[in-house]
């Protein structure tokens, strides 16, 4: 492709210095058929381009962030609740840990 245009512009100069000047009487025509087939030739090798260049494709977006919910932690103390004996009496007390 790069080469091609030069080449045609080489041409079509030295394609009109080679002909005399043209009278109205001879080779109008054939100078309008010349500069239209030249231009033809000329948009042809233009418009005929290769592979067409690649499309910038963009990379998708990140996921969301995933939003861990946590428990907080339970709120504990130490109670004193009474200790029973197998008749069902108090026998004593013991410290317990109680968590809300």
């Amino acid at each position: 492709m790069l080469r091609i245009v030069p080449a045609a512009l080489i041409a079509i100069c030295l394609g009109g210095m080679a002909v005399d000047t043209a009278h109205a009487a001879e080779g109008r025509n054939a100078a309008l058929l010349g500069g239209l087939a030249a231009g033809a030739v000329l948009g042809g090798a233009l418009m005929s381009g290769g592979r067409p260049a690649p499309a910038y494709a963009a990379p998708p977006p990140p996921p969301p962030p995933t939003i861990v919910y946590e428990e907080p932690e339970p709120i504990c103390h130490r109670e004193r609740r009474p200790l029973f004996d197998e008749y069902g009496r108090v026998a004593g007390y013991r410290m317990v840990r109680v968590c809300e």
